[in-house]
């Protein structure tokens, strides 16, 4: 099974042996759906964690979520799913083992984070009134889907059923192999390249601006404003990192063997990578509860019911 999570030949004999990979993606899986519809939980229960920054955490939960239920079905469970030739394999490949919906997911989380990365700036470099309002957060989260949605609409043209002699083979057909070579580099700039630029670019202004106003600010309160700020945005620098570090490997190996060997999907650095765009599914919300008190007591708020106090008197536009 091409265990690749931007376009899919979805194929689980491998010349290495990993069978280690099923186990480990159910596992992480389940972590994943369980901590991100946590999230969602949180912010959506309770009405003052709903900011517009946490509603883009809620949307890339939810990308993370698609990226881990369809993980599954392409790596766990594709055996175990009956395919019939012609138009039914077809689809069955497209919709649901081909892993085009889990590229969706990470399409969509790429987006989020680029979204993220420029509000983070928006907000440190605008006045104290300088939310999102709610018109402007709908329309870049649909926005997000359509987004996901159009680049991965090539998939759904090409991944077709493929039975081969040891294993079933959901698989990208392009009428000219220079086709399938060029997606793969357009997935690795646009998904990789200029995303993780972007971020780069913005992260850096927003530290330089928050050091200014650190350096200007007086009052007690706009200090405290100024270090809240600074938390939130050393935390989304952390998940940007961790994005690049799981994501890159895989979109650099597909791209990779788009140009060479297409047994390369069974070798054992191939595989590594999918692991880590599982795990990058699975650490979010880990790297929230380290670093964001008002997070810890929503969740703590939501599981045990205990009424808090303090964090949530700090203003919402952080």
């Amino acid at each position: 099974m091409s265990l690749q999570f931007n376009a899919t030949n979805a194929s689980v004999t491998t010349d290495y042996d990993g069978q280690w990979l099923t186990p480990t993606v159910s596992v992480l899986a389940t972590i994943t759906v369980l901590s991100n519809i946590l999230v969602c939980a949180v912010v959506l229960s309770q009405r003052r964690m709903r900011t517009p920054m946490n509603c883009l955490l809620v949307n890339l939960a939810i990308s993370d979520i698609i990226v881990a239920l369809f993980a599954v079905f392409q790596i766990v469970l594709r055996d175990e799913l009956r395919y019939s030739k012609g138009l039914r394999a077809d689809l069955l490949c497209k919709l649901i083992t081909g892993g085009n919906f889990t590229w969706m997911g990470s399409a969509a989380s790429t987006f989020t984070l680029t979204v993220i990365a420029i509000e983070r700036f928006r907000v440190v470099s605008q006045a104290s009134n300088a939310l999102l309002t709610s018109l402007c957060l709908k329309i870049i989260l649909v926005s997000c889907w359509v987004y996901a949605i159009t680049v991965n609409l090539p998939l759904f043209l090409v991944v077709r059923y493929k039975e081969l002699t040891r294993s079933i083979h959901c698989a990208e057909i392009w009428s000219h192999k220079s086709y399938g070579q060029i997606y793969t580099i357009f997935c690795f700039c646009i998904f990789g390249v200029i995303p993780l630029a972007a971020m780069g670019v913005f992260y850096t202004l927003t530290i330089r601006m928050l050091w200014k106003n650190r350096v200007r600010a007086t009052a007690a309160s706009d200090l405290r404003i100024i270090d809240q700020r600074k938390k939130v945005t050393r935390m989304m620098i952390i998940v940007s990192i961790i994005y690049a570090s799981c994501r890159l490997p895989n979109l650099f190996m597909y791209m990779l063997i788009g140009y060479k060997d297409r047994d390369m999907y069974s070798s054992l650095p191939y595989l590594i990578t999918v692991l880590l765009v599982c795990i990058n599914s699975t650490v979010n919300p880990f790297v929230y509860s380290l670093h964001s008190s008002r997070f810890r007591e929503g969740v703590n708020r939501l599981l045990f019911c205990r009424r808090l106090q303090g964090s949530y008197g700090v203003q919402q536009q952080t």
